[in-house]
């Protein structure tokens, strides 16, 4: 079986026909508990984190089938709280509830501070499956604002598992990528390394192209901007022009 990595993706070729895919991500000294350094609702917790690893898989668009969910805390109340924002996490991507849902929890040692670990893992078709790509004068856009710590908080905008979810396979849509504590500017990069370009910044760009996202809270897509821009006016969310990939110099 062959086994690579694509980005943050572990992928793994079960045979000719079918992929496997792995995508993970993980919290710490957020939450309820005494040393947490940024008091969250758990249930919050678990949705974020969830979503990270989940939105990863469906940009790639793979089919998530399981999540295994290491918890450094108790199963009762902590982790029941987090395992129900995981659940809401998995409604709005628009999948089964009752998806398998596994892992393990600590209930040997008392625990002053949460901290968890999340894997989502999905499987791929390949016969009716079309690798994302961008293509030379492809146009990029953000959706929604870098945000991390308090600011993810005060959020009032749809969740981007839920658009990632809806816009993935529509025609004009060519890639989507989740963008972390990298920063903007930094996938921007990843997409020009994995699809042999370079890229051109409008002169007027309005996010902070190097500051963290956090739990994912934007997310870029390379295509048509006439088709883009149509399917997010859609919906509540912000977005701004990036630029449009070049012929590589």
């Amino acid at each position: 079986m062959k086994v690579n990595k694509f980005r943050d993706l572990t992928l793994m070729h079960i045979n000719e026909e079918t992929m496997m895919v792995l995508a993970c991500d993980s919290c710490g000294g957020i939450g309820m508990k005494k040393h947490d350094a940024l008091e969250t609702p758990q249930e919050v917790v678990g949705y974020l984190t969830a979503g990270v690893a989940l939105s990863e898989l469906l940009a790639f668009r793979a089919k998530p089938i399981t999540i295994v969910n290491n918890f450094c805390v108790e199963m009762n109340p902590t982790g029941e709280k987090i395992i129900g924002g995981i659940k809401k996490a998995i409604t709005d991507c628009g999948l089964d509830q009752e998806m398998l849902l596994t892992g393990s929890t600590e209930e040997n040692m008392p625990t002053v501070q949460t901290s968890i670990g999340i894997t989502a893992i999905g499987m791929i078709d390949l016969k009716n499956w079309t690798k994302p790509r961008t293509y030379k004068g492809d146009d990029l856009i953000v959706v929604g604002k870098p945000k991390v710590g308090s600011e993810v908080l005060k959020s009032k905008e749809i969740p981007n598992i839920k658009i990632i979810s809806l816009i993935k396979d529509i025609l004009g849509i060519n890639e989507i990528l989740p963008v972390g504590s990298k920063g903007i500017d930094y996938e921007i990069g990843e997409l020009c390394k994995s699809n042999d370009l370079d890229f051109k910044y409008t002169q007027t760009v309005e996010v902070d192209i190097k500051k963290s996202a956090g739990p994912v809270t934007c997310f870029i897509i390379s295509g048509q901007k006439e088709t883009i821009l149509e399917q997010l006016t859609k919906y509540n969310v912000s977005y701004s022009y990036l630029g449009c990939f070049i012929e590589k110099c």
